[in-house]
């Protein structure tokens, strides 16, 4: 039982050590692992102005690129608007209405099966 103790407090040494160590060790490296050099107040108000005017310009870019979207958005409606009037203007040419093609496929294909059938009973 004493050697478990002893393992146990051993392994709770080394975590808290290791812990601290890992706290220590931090330094002012970037994601490459090479140092980073500091940098003074000027140099880091120039990085943020262009940094500023590159949110700016991507800012704008976007609302430009919305705005086309939303632009091709309603020729898309009025493109499908004209169409459907242009398939209404068909459909009462010929005297009949979207539905009334579709009741008439319907009789076209069930008329297509009877003969299919027959043709199988007497072929």
């Amino acid at each position: 039982m004493k050697l478990h103790k002893l393992l146990v407090l051993m392994l709770a040494f080394g975590l808290v050590f290791s812990s601290k160590a890992t706290l220590f060790a931090q330094d002012d490296d970037d994601d490459n692992g090479t140092q980073m050099e500091e940098m003074d107040e000027e140099e880091w108000q120039k990085q943020m102005d262009e940094l500023n005017g590159q949110k700016a310009q991507l800012t704008q870019k976007l609302a430009d690129l919305n705005k086309e979207i939303d632009a091709l958005k309603q020729t898309s409606a009025q493109k499908d608007k004209d169409i459907e009037k242009c398939d209404n203007d068909l459909y009462a040419m010929v005297g009949t209405t979207k539905s009334g093609v579709a009741d008439f496929r319907k009789k076209i294909r069930r008329d297509r099966e009877k003969d299919q059938q027959q043709n199988r009973y007497t072929g």
